[in-house]
């Protein structure tokens, strides 16, 4: 078998969407206002074993979680940019309502 090297294409960025668990998200590391909330970043593994890391503006970390406690069906939408060393930059956190789930049973 021949392998054939094509020429590198430049782009500008990867951008990268994933499905959060709601429950998975560290409450523990919500800070009571009128505090400021500080930086989180979140570690992140794929089912294939690779890591990332999300580094999420306090702000927006708490508002997702003021979302989640809003709605009691969601999900966690995480979007963000690939950087250097599997770090996601401009990433953030967004609750959606958790899409219907479809109907298995048979109808006869």
């Amino acid at each position: 078998m021949t392998t054939t090297t094509l020429p590198e294409i430049q782009i500008k960025a990867v951008r990268i969407k994933a499905v959060l668990d709601p429950a998975a998200l560290p409450r523990h590391l919500l800070i009571a206002e009128p505090a400021p909330q500080p930086d989180v970043t979140l570690t992140l593994r794929t089912t294939d074993g690779a890591l990332l890391h999300a580094a999420i503006a306090g702000k927006k970390f708490r508002r997702c979680l003021k979302g989640l406690d809003a709605a009691s069906d969601t999900i966690v939408l995480l979007e963000g940019r690939l950087g250097p060393d599997g770090t996601l930059v401009d990433a953030g956190l967004n609750p959606q309502a958790a899409p219907p789930k479809k109907d298995t049973a048979q109808v006869a």
